[in-house]
């Protein structure tokens, strides 16, 4: 019987002592200082800049985990590496090289510091990135990438380790993502016809400069392939007296219709304006111009309309 006693009494001191390894376990993990960069579920941290200042900060941010604060500072430090890149555009488009991200030129952009700190007591970090959006294509993916290379405290998270820190650019009129669609009421003839044919349906501005929009000729298909762009692209340049000067992106043979051209429509006079309803208000451009597509002449009456959501 003693015997039996002297069992029951090892055995449960024996599962008192991995209760408390377990518990311990538990606890360990439970108050662990784990951190990552926060980005999107696909490693993005996106940052819109506008061509109306010359540059602008943004931020890469980095977040501590844990259901502690910090006890004491982590100091976090981060390299700008070009392999994290190469990885996406591989595992994204692999060999349609044409669709790859590119790294963001070196002379559009500083970063003040590639160490990130994380206050006792805090569960962010941040370190500026100062941009300058000068001469960005709105038809490239500009991306900075990031890895975390070191940190003096706590455990980085191995899934969240990396960060692809992308750019684009926006002025008054629209944004480089694309996103920036206006519909079109358009008519069009053949220079020498009397015959309109009505043209509705949407196209999307793309920013190219402070005061300047890109769009394509008529109904034409938009693509950001180069040879496209060149055939059918024009820019549109607002000038501060919100008149618009109408110029091919390269190869376009293209005529703005002025006051003094015979065929000249006071209701489509180059301009722009921002109408409000009161409640309201749209961006409106007002084109009247001439095109040659394969040989033939075109002359096209064009409005372009979008809700302003910036200042409603």
């Amino acid at each position: 019987m003693k015997e039996k006693y002297i069992l029951m009494a090892l055995l449960g001191g024996t599962l008192m002592m991995t209760g408390c390894d377990d518990f311990n376990v538990v606890e360990k993990e439970q108050y662990k200082q784990v951190f990552a960069f926060v980005s999107d579920a696909d490693h993005f941290s996106d940052k819109m800049v506008s061509f109306d200042s010359l540059e602008t900060t943004g931020y890469i941010s980095i977040s501590v985990g844990g259901t502690k604060p910090t006890d004491r500072d982590i100091h976090i430090n981060i390299v700008e590496d070009v392999n994290v890149l190469k990885d996406y555009n591989a595992q994204t488009y692999d060999v349609n090289i044409e669709k790859y991200a590119h790294l963001l030129p070196s002379y559009n952009y500083t970063i003040g510091s590639l160490q990130c700190t994380v206050k006792a007591g805090d569960i962010r970090g941040d370190v500026p990135i100062t941009i300058r959006p000068a001469n960005l294509s709105p038809d490239t993916t500009y991306i900075v990438p990031f890895r975390i290379s070191s940190y003096d405290y706590g455990e980085a998270n191995p899934g969240r380790n990396y960060l692809l820190y992308r750019i684009r650019t926006r002025n008054k009129w629209c944004k480089g993502d694309g996103t920036s669609s206006y519909t079109m009421t358009a008519s069009r003839r053949v220079v020498g016809d009397s015959t309109w044919i009505n043209m509705p349906g949407s196209k999307v501005l793309y920013p190219i400069a402070k005061n300047i929009v890109r769009t394509m000729a008529a109904n034409e298909d938009f693509s950001s392939n180069k040879h496209n762009l060149d055939t059918y692209g024009i820019y549109i340049t607002i000038g501060d007296d919100n008149k618009l000067t109408l110029t091919p992106c390269r190869d376009l043979e293209l005529e703005q219709i002025m006051p003094n051209d015979s065929c000249y429509d006071a209701e489509y006079p180059n301009t722009y304006s921002l109408d409000n309803s009161g409640y309201v208000s749209y961006h409106t451009f007002l084109l009247h111009y001439r095109y040659k597509s394969n040989g033939e002449w075109y002359e096209i009456k064009e409005e372009l309309r979008m809700q302003n959501t910036e200042n409603n």
